[in-house]
This record gives structure tokens, sequence and C-alpha cells, in this order.
């Protein structure tokens, strides 16, 4: 099925696109040039003080004038040392500062950013539809990269909080682990042999293990996310298999100021070339695993490496255990070829877990890099699998949740017209992006697929029941 892209959407990337590909990097290289300067800031007044030390050496004169000039010098020397340390102390202090508080702060504050949303909602019956849904469900956020922010439980910062979710009426989050990002970071091409996270998790006091270490992360952001749990006096619960699913949605449905999350990996990155590590994140509480995020890894190309290769050998291993353990393989990211093996085997019942895409586009509406190609959307949902569509503005070429409800109208007639039983929701919240909305602002999206006569119980399914129904299906029973 085609349909060209709008032309909104050509203008939209006439210009706008190459700020949207490079924006990562230009940010990437800020954060590098940074942390030089703040290694060595405090330094360079060492070495001033060094220098003037050398050019104020006593010179040969008489045995008196050489003697006052050596007293000049030593007390020159002495307040030339107490203020070299002054200097230091205090230029040391500014970029613990800098490094500390400013840069997690500007890093976050100018990558996740939101639409202004509409004073008014454009039907009537929105707020009432969407208050009424009995499980909302977003299958991708970065929310844990940003621990600076005091906590999901009582953070109003960034796309995604308690307090967000609560007033969006949104019942579950998929919190994904990044574990690396690129310094080149575009939508395109990547290389993989480096990485900015190091900088971001030592700026907010992650543990020195998980500053280099991709799998040291992913434990570092499953006792994040635990530690929210227990914090919360009962009103977040990590969801990790079918018993605490259904116990989580029968005690939601006489309150809901309760909300769940689900811990996702971004990558295989974090496996580190040990195939036990797949058993170790499960362990950690994983139950849905990315392949790929922005490079190519000892698993799998990526669709924005360098070479976009498929499955390796070890990926095969990899793909298998993953089901073995039932936990869901996240596709969005990976490359056609890796995406393309994955479902081979799965039509050869070599595994028989659930594959679907958390957060993505459709390039038949939105023809960009970043996008989910039409036959790969019909073969993805003719094997059960749910597609997430995200909430920004490459992967819909448009502004707003009426650009989401345009992309999942357009996938509702990809698939037959006659179900929307594989559509669901994919945000990229907190992922260094300007998202449509927040967690709170989702009543926006209701209204927009009110505006595209979505019915009621097509809203609800989209919303969130095609995810409830899919992790009835696929968790582990205990």
């Amino acid at each position: 099925m085609s349909s060209p892209v709008s032309d909104e959407s050509s203008s939209l990337f006439s210009t706008e696109s190459l700020l949207e590909d490079y924006i990562g990097w230009v940010m990437s290289c800020f954060i590098t040039i940074l942390c030089m300067f703040l290694i060595f800031f405090p330094v360079s007044s060492l070495f001033k003080f060094c220098k003037s030390s050398r050019s104020s050496q006593p010179t040969n004169r008489n045995d008196n004038d050489q003697k006052d000039e050596e007293l000049e010098h030593t007390t020159h020397s002495h307040a030339g040392f107490t203020s070299v340390v002054r200097s230091f102390l205090i230029r040391s202090v500014l970029s613990c500062v800098i490094f500390f508080v400013a840069l997690p702060w500007a890093f976050d504050t100018f990558s996740n950013q939101i639409y202004t949303q509409p004073d008014t909602l454009k039907n009537t019956v929105a707020m009432t539809i969407h208050q009424n849904i009995p499980f909302i469900a977003d299958l991708h956020a970065d929310t844990l990269m940003w621990k600076h922010r005091g906590g999901f439980l009582t953070t109003e910062k960034g796309h995604v909080s308690l307090s967000k979710m609560q007033r969006g009426n949104q019942a579950l989050q998929v919190f994904a682990a990044v574990n690396s990002i690129p310094h080149t970071l575009n939508m395109k091409t990547n290389v993989n042999s480096t990485d900015i996270l190091p900088f971001l998790m030592a700026s907010q006091l992650y543990d020195y293990s998980a500053w280099f270490s991709p799998f040291q992360r992913a434990r570092a952001y499953s006792k994040l996310l635990h530690d929210y749990q227990s914090e919360s006096k009962g009103l977040f619960t990590i969801i990790k298999n079918k018993k605490i699913l259904e116990e989580f949605v029968s005690k939601r449905a006489h309150n809901k100021n309760l909300v769940s999350g689900l811990y996702s990996i971004e990558g295989a990155t974090v496996l580190e070339h040990q195939l036990e590590n797949v058993q170790k994140l499960y362990d950690m509480g994983v139950r849905m695993f990315g392949l790929n995020h922005f490079g190519d890894n000892q698993v799998s190309g990526s669709l924005h490496g360098l070479t976009k290769y498929g499955l390796s050998d070890f990926g095969k291993q990899v793909v298998r255990k993953l089901s073995d353990l039932k936990v869901i393989i996240d596709l969005a990211h990976a490359s056609e070829k890796a995406m393309s093996e994955v479902l081979d085997m799965l039509e050869r019942g070599e595994i028989s877990t659930t594959v679907m895409i958390s957060h993505t586009g459709l390039k038949g509406i939105c023809n960009t890099t970043r996008n989910l190609s039409d036959d790969f959307a019909k073969r993805i949902a003719k094997h059960g699998g749910v597609i997430g569509i995200a909430f920004f503005k490459y992967t819909t070429c448009g502004h707003g949740f009426e650009s989401v409800a345009r992309s999942i109208k357009y996938l509702k007639n990809l698939l037959g017209g006659n179900s929307v039983e594989n559509i669901a929701l994919g945000s990229d919240w907190d992922g260094t992006i300007k998202a449509f909305g927040a967690s709170d602002h989702l009543v926006h999206l209701t209204d927009a697929l009110i505006s595209q006569n979505f019915t009621e119980t097509e809203i609800s399914q989209i919303m969130g029941g095609n995810v409830l129904k899919m992790l009835r299906r696929s968790l582990p029973d205990y």
C-alpha cells in the first residue's frame, strides 16, 4: 500500500532534517569539549604559577642586592602560591558545579522538550472517553537516563513521572536501559567506537562501575527502578510476570493512582559479548530486549549503523536464549536485514517469543531513515506483534498528536482496515526528542483519534489494550 508523504512533510525535511539528523552529534561534541575544558580550567592555574615562578628567578648581583632579591622572590613565591591554591580551588569548585549540576540539567532541558499543548479539546467527549480507558500503556521511554531529576516519584521534570502518569491515566510505562550513545549520533550512519554516556553517568553520580560498562549501567538502571518501587508505598509496581500483571490490573480497577513499569534493554551492547549476561539481565527484571540502538553491535546491525548487517552467529544464540526466557524481542532500530532474519527464525519455529517494535514511524506516510517499511509492518503484525508509533516529527512528518493519529490511521488501513489489534503507543519519551506531549497530555491523543473517526473500543485498544493483551500472552507465568 502506498501513500505519498504529504506536502507538509516535504517542506519539513528540506531544512529541519539536517538539524534533526545532527543535533545529537552537536550535543555530544559540546559535552566532550566542555568536559575537556572543565579538566584543564583548574589545572591551567598551576601552569600559570610555574611559568611565573621561572620568570621571576633572582639574577646574579652583589651579595646585599642578591639577598634582598631572594627575600623579595620568596615573599612573591609564597603570595603567588597562595593565590594559585585559591585560584585552583575556586576553579575546581566551579568546574564541579558545571559538571555535576549544569551539564546534566542543560543536556536534559535542551534535549527533552515538549510542544505547546492546545488550550481546548476539539471533541467534548474526549476527556470522558480518555478517563474511561482501563489500561493506557506506552512502549518506550528513556527516563532512567536522567537520574539528576531527583527521582521518578517526585519530579515534574521531563516527559514521564509518577504524577504525570497519574494525571494522564497511564497505567504502564516501558522503561528502557540506554547503554551506549555514539559521539556521531545521527539518524543515518553511526560508528559504534565512541560513547558519550560515561560523561552523563559520571555527572549524575552513578557508581563508577557503570561509567564505562554497558552491562553495569543496566544493573544501575535496574537498581534505580527497584528503588522507585520500594519507595513508592505501593503506587508503583514493576511488571515481571503474568501473576504480578493480573494483580496490578485488578488493584488499578479500584485505584487509578496506581502505575506500573516494565524494564527493557535498548541495544545488545549491554551483553558485552557474554551470552550468560542474558540470564543475568532477566534476573534484574528485563522482560523486553531491543537488539539495537544507534550503532551496529556484536548481535546485529543497526538501522543507523555503518554496515547495517544482519544477525551474527552470536546474535542467533542471543535471540534463542531470549525466546527460551520468554523475553519479548524489540526490533526498533534494528537493520532491515536483522529484522528479516529474526522474523525468519520465528517463521521456521526456531523461536516462539513475541517479536514487536516499541517505537517507530511508517515509511508509507513519512519516508525517513528512522521508519518502518510497509512490508515489515505487515510481517510483524502477521505474527501478532504490536507496532508502537512514536511522538516526534522525524517519525510522523508532522507536528502534534494529530500526526500520530494520522500515522495510526495509515497503519490501520495498511493492515486491513478491520482491526487495530497490532497498533500501540511508543512515544520515545525522554529520549532527547521534542515530544508532541508528555504523559499527562495523552488526552490530546485520544482527542486526535476521535477526530480520525476511531471508535471508543478502538481507542481503548490502541492506547493500551493491545499491549495488555500482548503481555498477558508473552510474559512468564511467575
